[in-house]
């Protein structure tokens, strides 16, 4: 009846298995071993590369693209009265008589003189000279690029033939300041080229006009009958709308000027050279360095952002992350079919491994279990168990507890000292950064006679309290394999682009008991953005 009792217990329970402290086998420890560890998974990321230029670098680079001076000319007719003194003769018909015989002839008496107007036309032509005053400024309008070059407009515009000689006209000079400005908004096609679309702000001229003919007057004396007078002008030659439409002409030129201000043939190889896997060395306490691996793969522009004080270009990229033992090859590989996204932050995505040794997982399970007292009163008396050391170790996938106990039975015939062995599964702790020991069971039984008196204890309140404490804090080291990835990166010198990590989020994925540690992979989920300096531009 005993022995059908212990095959139930046995079946239950699984196994217990003690070892004497003179070496002798009482209980049969689990295997050590451990299983092989998986190669670290390629992960798909999300970055977000962006290059900035200031507002200073966009005015130099726009200025030697606009010329300093320029000119142009037109020309006209224009009309205008002309005061003069009009004479006048009355003529008639009159009889004679003479030795011509007779008849009728005409005949004309002078009227007094008057003074009247005649219109007279006349060509004019002018000639204007523009040349850039300040540099060409560059800001933030709203969503928009506004950019805008001061000018002085000077020029000469006169009359000729017949209006010019009777009034001794000369060219008369002009001059007027303008300052035509635009708003720019640019975006990347998907060559990678900048597209610019450009508003014009404000008007160029205001006003311009020069006096053709003053106020010219003309009087007559006519002794007592007074000296009546006539006057003209003065004529104003209005050039604003000229001027305005000449300039309109050369706004193309305006456009042109802002396209090559980030020129694709600078800003697509500068991207092209850049646009490759890169391998970024992360250092480890104690164990080999990896690489971490970044592979890109495909790009969606987000948007041209004028900020304060710089123009800000953000590129959403696709790509593969992975953790490897070997650099990837970092040669340049083919720029990517641009598409168009919303600009939003990038996040790398590595999966890692973090590295807890067994030593570690005993010191915890000590400190929660070690010099621990456990009591429970049987037929015949009371059983009394006390943990003295603790042992962790590896079983194929399984995590093995050892217990080291002093044991007191009734009348003390089974009385002993040695280790009671469990096992069971390592799962990812509700916390995300620990590791839970689940299913947990005790090895296989020998000595039946101990396990008959103490099972109960061992199974009511030992296996309680190894439940309550068979979870490992697993914070440091999965922190520590995270910042030797920031750090990693922080360090990386990349000629033309600056990295920026962000705080990583890191989630518990797989754990898997190796022979000499416990290894933890984890998801490491980390904003990443990559700048393009203005070392990229020289």
């Amino acid at each position: 009846m005993r022995r059908s009792a212990m095959v139930i217990i046995d079946g239950v329970l699984g196994s217990l298995s003690l070892s004497a402290c003179d070496g002798t086998s009482l209980f049969t420890p689990p295997v050590r071993g451990g299983q092989n560890a998986p190669v670290p998974a390629v992960a798909d990321s999300l970055m977000t590369l962006s290059a900035t230029v200031t507002y200073d670098v966009l005015s130099k680079l726009g200025a030697t693209k606009i010329p300093n001076t320029f000119g142009f000319d037109g020309n006209g007719q224009i009309c205008a009265p002309i005061p003069g003194i009009q004479t006048h003769q009355q003529c008639a018909n009159v009889p004679y008589c003479d030795f011509r015989g007779c008849g009728t002839q005409r005949q004309c008496i002078n009227l007094p003189s008057s003074i009247g107007m005649s219109n007279v036309c006349s060509g004019y032509s002018w000639h204007v000279d523009v040349t850039k005053q300040g540099p060409l400024a560059v800001s933030q309008s709203g969503s928009a690029l506004h950019v805008s070059q001061g000018a002085h407009v000077s020029g000469k515009a006169g009359l000729g033939g017949t209006l010019a000689q009777m009034l001794s006209l000369n060219g008369k000079g002009f001059a007027v300041d303008v300052n035509p400005a635009f708003d720019l908004q640019a975006t990347l096609g998907p060559d990678w080229c900048p597209v610019i679309s450009l508003q014009a702000s404000g008007k160029w001229v205001n006003n311009a006009s020069v006096e053709i003919i003053g106020k010219n007057c003309i009087g007559l004396d006519l002794g007592i009958l007074g000296h009546p007078q006539a006057c003209a002008g003065p004529v104003n030659l209005g050039l604003a709308d000229e001027l305005n439409r000449e300039l309109d002409k050369h706004r193309a030129e305006i456009p042109k000027a802002a396209q090559t201000a980030i020129p694709c043939d600078t800003i697509k190889p500068k991207i092209a050279s850049q646009w490759r896997p890169y391998a970024i060395k992360i250092e480890r306490d104690k164990l080999p360095a990896v690489y971490l691996n970044v592979i890109p793969k495909s790009a969606a522009f987000s948007g041209v952002v004028p900020e304060q004080h710089r123009l800000r270009i953000a590129v959403g990229v696709g790509a593969q992350t992975v953790l490897a033992a070997s650099p990837v090859d970092t040669a340049t590989i083919p720029l990517p079919s641009l598409g168009q996204n919303n600009a939003e932050s990038g996040n790398i995505q590595i999966n890692i491994q973090a590295v807890a040794s067994y030593d570690l997982l005993k010191q915890q399970l000590a400190q929660a279990i070690r010099n621990q007292h456990f009591e429970k009163d049987v037929p015949g008396g009371k059983v009394e168990v006390r943990v003295t050391d603790v042992d962790v170790y590896p079983s194929s996938d399984s995590i093995a507890l050892g217990l080291e106990v002093d044991a007191r039975t009734p009348g003390r015939w089974f009385d002993t000292t040695g280790w009671v062995y469990l096992s069971g599964k390592p799962v990812v702790a509700k916390n995300g950064k620990a590791v839970a020991i689940q299913d947990i069971r005790f090895a296989s039984v020998i000595d039946n006679s101990f396990w008959s008196v103490a099972s109960s204890l061992f199974q009511d309140q030992i296996l309680k309290a190894l439940n309550e404490h068979a979870t490992f804090d697993l914070t440091k080291e999965i922190d520590k394999a995270s910042a030797e990835i920031t750090e990693g990166i922080a360090k990386t010198n990349l000629p033309g682009l600056k990295l920026e990590a962000g705080t990583p989020n890191v989630s518990l994925d797989g754990i898997y008991p190796t022979a000499d540690n416990l290894v933890v992979v984890a998801k490491l989920l980390m904003p990443l953005a990559a700048e393009v300096t203005e070392e990229l531009f020289k």
